[in-house]
């Protein structure tokens, strides 16, 4: 259960010290409540984090909900205000710790950014690439389940049964494992569509 909001502070961000640096949440599991911090690195002493990829609404919201927001706080150092999908994500995360005394260092672009600094903004845009590809893995939000979730879950299962090579080049061939593969799992075995996917 995320902490409740006891110091109404707007939590203040400290400059970045270089252009490689980020900054990385630490989500925290205690029996007396979890809690969250700001913890800055450099990329290039390669550390040890995970990304995460989401949107920040949720899709699944009416319209209503996509403009609500909801607070965290980070330790003694004030509170942030975060969009409610987030939030969220947060619970999940918290939840699937294994224990109360474990850690997740996480890389939030909602939240690792100062969102109010737009120079530090640019500045981290424009090392995202750096920010996903070295992160041990990236966490994929879709969104919460719905009664289509596990169908989803179980084509996904199936398409990438047996591996395909997707770091190859993108060729007419590789599209075409990729059209019969979808087609063999729907029951068309790939008829009807056999030059979707053709080249010049």
């Amino acid at each position: 259960m995320l902490p409740t909001v006891v110091n109404r502070m707007s939590y203040i961000y400290s400059a970045l010290q270089s252009p490689s640096s980020i900054r990385l949440l630490i989500l925290r599991r205690a029996p007396k409540g979890d809690s969250f911090s700001l913890e800055e690195v450099d990329l290039d002493d390669n550390p040890h984090y995970e990304a995460l990829s989401y949107t920040w609404q949720d899709p699944d919201a009416d319209a209503i909900d996509t403009h609500k927001e909801a607070t965290i706080q980070m330790g003694k150092s004030g509170s942030l205000t975060v969009t409610t999908n987030l939030f969220t994500i947060l619970q999940h995360l918290l939840k699937a710790l294994p224990d109360q005394s474990s850690q997740k260092r996480i890389w939030i672009d909602q939240i690792c950014i100062n969102q109010n600094d737009m120079e530090e903004r640019g500045r981290q845009v424009s090392i995202m690439h750096r920010i996903y590809g070295q992160a041990g893995q990236t966490l994929i939000w879709l969104g919460r389940p719905n009664q289509n979730t596990s169908v989803c879950l179980d084509l996904l299962r199936k398409f990438g049964t047996p591996a395909l090579d997707y770091t190859a080049t993108i060729t007419t061939t590789l599209l075409k494992q990729l059209e019969g593969r979808l087609g063999e799992i729907l029951g068309h075995r790939g008829k009807g569509c056999d030059h979707s996917f053709a080249g010049p």
